[in-house]
């Protein structure tokens, strides 16, 4: 366990001690506020970086009995060159292309929009993790996207190690919504083959977020929004070790 749990669980009670009560207002409007701002209140800068939330923690913040996924971690897959253009626009829909879906790893999933079926395998003879893409009638059209198990493990390693799962409640007034942050759980223990499994039996997703730049330097070109494995709280029980922290 991470050395800095304690301190964690002590910058969380600071928390818990200040605003109104223990609730804070949210910093952002969208869904993504509950997140947003429990990382302002830890003083922490918004960045893209491959790197854990405080020290070596990564934060992941829900709403208390939300049964909404986790977003693991996000990364784009390694393959082939260009992979998030060439999905774009061999897969996308709309002008200009963009392409939206959420692919399970049980079963094929169809996307109205695009026309296709998508699904993610393990290929252990290949040491990959493989996006499947079918036409409308199940014709296999595409098997060349993937993640090497590597990239997977480091990933595992270096970002989520140890995971803080932090709950919030949340409450509407004059129009703001504000949080108040009261459970903790620590995640410790996803190992690659335990992520495998995951996928094996069923309850790992990936969210594919392919947009375009509509202005600046880079207008035009293929958006990342962030390509995310994703599981249910309940199913995360199953594949790593998790225990209430005394907050």
């Amino acid at each position: 366990m991470s050395e800095n749990v304690n301190l964690l669980i002590e910058k969380i009670k600071e928390i818990q001690l200040s605003g109104d009560n223990g609730w804070h207002v949210s910093t952002r409007s969208s869904d993504t506020g509950i997140g947003k701002t429990f990382e302002d209140l830890l003083g922490k800068e918004e960045d893209n970086l491959d790197e854990a939330d405080f020290f070596d923690i990564e934060i992941k913040s829900r709403r208390k009995f939300s049964s909404a996924m986790i977003t693991l971690f996000t990364k784009s897959p390694d393959s082939p060159k260009g992979v998030n253009t060439v999905l774009r626009e061999k897969y996308g829909y709309g002008n200009p292309k963009t392409l939206h879906a959420t692919v399970p790893s049980n079963r094929a999933s169809f996307n109205s929009f695009s026309k296709h079926w998508f699904q993610i395998v393990v290929d252990r003879e290949a040491n990959e993790i493989k996006l499947l893409i079918s036409d409308e009638n199940h014709n296999l059209v595409d098997d060349t996207v993937t993640w090497n198990f590597k990239t997977i493990e480091n990933k595992l390693e270096k970002k989520i190690k140890t995971t803080a799962i932090v709950s919030a409640e949340e409450k509407k007034e004059n129009g703001k919504t504000y949080f108040k942050y009261v459970q903790v759980h620590l995640m410790t223990g996803l190992t690659l083959e335990r992520f495998l499994n995951a996928i094996e039996e069923g309850h790992m997703f990936v969210d594919i977020r392919l947009g375009v730049y509509k202005t600046g330097k880079n207008q035009g070109k293929t958006h990342d929004h962030g390509t995310g494995f994703r599981i249910k709280a309940e199913h995360l029980l199953n594949y790593a070790d998790i225990v209430n922290l005394d907050i």
